[in-house]
């Protein structure tokens, strides 16, 4: 064990700690640290400190023979502590801290009737679009009409489609109302279509504009589960039925 670890040891300091201290001891002492850390480790007091040279003084003239003072004896080095030696710190500055208010909790302002009048507007623009944006006019020629251009065949169609009743479950008529938004234009007076007079099944104003083809009209009439069968018509019957329905657009 070196010596700089048995002197820790046997002050029960931290080994930097004791090699400065054996340091400033030596220089005190005009030892060297070696020999003041080999002091420590075995449990002895470290040199005594060597007095320094006196300086001669210069040579006065003598007038009398006066009496030498004796010579005073030199003190010895105090001899340390075998206690723990602990760093000294020095106590942190205080510092000043402005003065502090505590704190003020703000509520937040309420606005109901800012409140209100923002629902009551909210409300008056829903009922705009729901009622009156479907009756506005469509964008178009400038002519606003609800007649449609018939070939022979949709009139042939279209008098079938009285015949047979179809007038009883079906309505012709867009109607001025959020329920009719998306069906297409609404009807107006001039309309030569069956306006019927009951909607059990779907509007069929302008059902030419809300299917793929008049084959998908056909389908429905004679192969569907939810619509009555037409089947027994003949094929010229149900060609110009569904080139009825179909031109409605």
């Amino acid at each position: 064990m070196s010596d700089i670890a048995a002197a820790a040891a046997a002050m029960n300091v931290p080994e930097d700690l004791v090699k400065r201290s054996a340091a400033a001891r030596a220089a005190a002492a005009g030892a060297s640290t070696d020999d003041v850390l080999a002091a420590w480790a075995g449990g002895a007091p470290a040199p005594a400190t060597t007095a320094p040279a006196a300086i001669p003084e210069p040579a006065a003239p003598v007038t009398e023979t006066a009496a030498e003072p004796a010579p005073q004896p030199v003190p010895s080095a105090p001899v340390p502590s075998q206690e723990p030696v602990t760093a000294a710190t020095a106590p942190a500055a205080a510092i000043a801290l402005p003065p502090s208010e505590p704190p003020v909790l703000q509520g937040r302002t309420e606005h109901p009737f800012l409140l209100a009048a923002g629902a009551a507007a909210l409300l008056v623009v829903a009922l705009l679009v729901g009622f009156l944006a479907p009756a506005l006019p469509q964008e178009g020629n400038g002519v606003y009409s609800s007649a449609v251009p018939l070939t022979q065949a949709g009139l042939d169609g279209r008098d079938l489609y009285r015949s047979e009743g179809c007038s009883a479950c079906h309505t012709q008529a867009v109607r001025p109302l959020v329920a009719d938004v998306g069906l297409g234009p609404v009807t107006i007076a001039d309309s030569n279509q069956i306006l019927g007079v009951r909607r059990y099944g779907p509007d069929l104003a302008h059902i030419g504009s809300r299917v793929e083809s008049q084959s998908s009209l056909l389908t429905v009439l004679t192969n569907s589960s939810e619509h009555p069968s037409y089947a027994g018509l003949s094929d010229q019957d149900l060609e110009n039925l569904t080139a009825y329905l179909f031109e409605s657009k």
